[in-house]
């Protein structure tokens, strides 16, 4: 069991956020992220010994990198389905696109739940021998997790804050950046470091965060072709 005390409260989270420039999470986001980060799996818990041989065969470990690619993609393909489900269908829908948003939706809460038992099945354990290949360090599935909360509060805080401009801005807020000195990354590298998290530095986190939102941005290009033929198929006849 970790050593630091599931008791993240309301007003610890408004005060991380508070410490940098306004917009910041009203009363009752701060109240629902404490709650989420309450719920994780913290640094310790489940900790078990390192066994004679490595638990991760090279498929395994292919699995966790896709979880990890599709869960910082997971927003990118919301958007994507969430425009190609407005084009009307010319022809019988088969698979209801109208539904597609809404599997997004559940797949990406699903992968929050999921991806720290995926990534450590029966635990995180130090390597005693290390191997070519660079281990993930234990606070990566945790910084993803996080990151997907903290972010979608933070889209939240600038939709209700152009919403309120006279008259309202109604497109949506881009997602925020990530990098060093950014209040999403500063918010992000101290909650971990309140779940036990020590060796998740304000610098750490920032280059960790911005590698993993540059690979999903890649595997969206990649995407874009597919979508875009989906769309035309989608398209009413002009």
């Amino acid at each position: 069991m970790s050593e630091h005390k599931k008791n993240i409260t309301p007003a610890e989270v408004e005060g991380w956020f508070k410490a940098h420039r306004a917009p910041w999470p009203n009363a009752e986001q701060c109240t629902a992220l404490a709650e989420r980060f309450n719920r994780m799996r913290w640094a310790g818990e489940l900790k078990h010994s390192e066994p004679d041989e490595d638990r991760r065969s090279p498929v395994l470990q292919d699995v966790i990198d896709a979880a990890k690619l599709l869960q910082v993609a997971a927003p990118e393909m919301l958007a994507l389905w969430e425009n190609v489900a407005q084009i009307p269908a010319i022809e019988p829908d088969v698979l209801n696109i109208a539904d597609a948003p809404f599997a997004m939706k559940a797949l990406a809460d699903a992968l929050d739940r999921a991806l720290p038992y995926i990534e450590w099945p029966l635990g995180f354990y130090e390597r005693r021998t290390p191997k070519q290949r660079p281990r993930p360090k234990p606070w990566h599935s945790a910084a993803l997790v996080v990151a997907n909360f903290v972010v979608k509060a933070l889209i939240e805080v600038e939709r209700e804050r152009r919403m309120a401009e006279n008259p309202p801005n109604k497109i949506e807020p881009e997602q925020p950046g990530l990098g060093k000195e950014t209040i999403a990354a500063l918010v992000i590298a101290q909650a971990l470091r309140r779940m036990g998290h020590t060796e998740a530095t304000d610098s750490a986190v920032a280059k960790y965060l911005e590698s993993a939102k540059a690979k999903a941005e890649k595997a969206a290009k990649e995407a874009e072709t597919t979508i875009a033929a989906m769309e035309a198929r989608y398209r009413s006849p002009t």
